[in-house]
């Protein structure tokens, strides 16, 4: 509360100024810290995919410590391969994308519609599933029941009997053969007796 002319002057405490200059995918920021405050990034650490890899943020070189002199810290990253996968459904493609190691697996319902003639059930998939290494196509294997069974018996039945009257057809052409033969032979042998 003013009673009287007073004067008042401002006192200052001294710090020592620390940089810290952080090191982002080659960005940098320059920030100022007090001597003995832990510094933090105020950004993201984010490293974009590439065709080939995507990248997991692993820390700073050098690790982070209270400031006590300027310091230049740098965004360390761990790469990891990434592969596509490609599912094959009764001729549909499924594409999805798997980090190196990691074993696929498909999300959705595996299933072929049956059609006028068949049900489908699948088995499997035609190879073996294995942690990704590469990029890899699984295709749907589905195994086939006939709707109408005696319709394939019935099939099955005439094929068989198409099969029999072929020998049949041929054993019939080789006995005729065989006689005409014989026919001749006889004829020769009774001319020589007439003789």
């Amino acid at each position: 509360t003013v009673t009287a002319d007073v004067t008042y002057t401002a006192v200052y405490e001294e710090h020592k100024k620390v940089v810290v200059t952080w090191v982002v995918e080659g960005k940098t920021t320059v920030e100022y810290y007090i001597a003995g405050v832990t510094p933090t990034y105020p950004g993201e650490t984010n490293k974009e995919a590439d065709d080939q890899y995507i990248y997991i943020f692993k820390g700073w070189s050098p690790e982070i410590t209270a400031a006590s002199e300027d310091v230049t810290y740098t965004a360390q990253y761990e790469s990891k391969a990434k592969y596509q996968i490609i599912w094959v459904i009764d001729g549909k493609e499924t594409n999805e994308t798997y980090l190196a190691g990691v074993k696929p697996s498909y999300k959705g319902k595996v299933e072929k519609a049956e059609d006028n003639d068949y049900t489908y059930k699948f088995t499997g998939w035609d190879k073996e599933i294995v942690p990704a290494n590469g990029d890899i196509v699984y295709t749907a294997q589905f195994e086939k029941t006939a709707k109408n069974p005696s319709t394939e018996t019935n099939n099955a039945t005439a094929s068989t009997n198409d099969k029999k009257g072929g020998c049949k057809g041929a054993v019939s052409g080789g006995f005729a053969a065989l006689v005409l033969i014989m026919g001749a032979a006889g004829a020769v042998v009774a001319r020589k007796k007439h003789d």
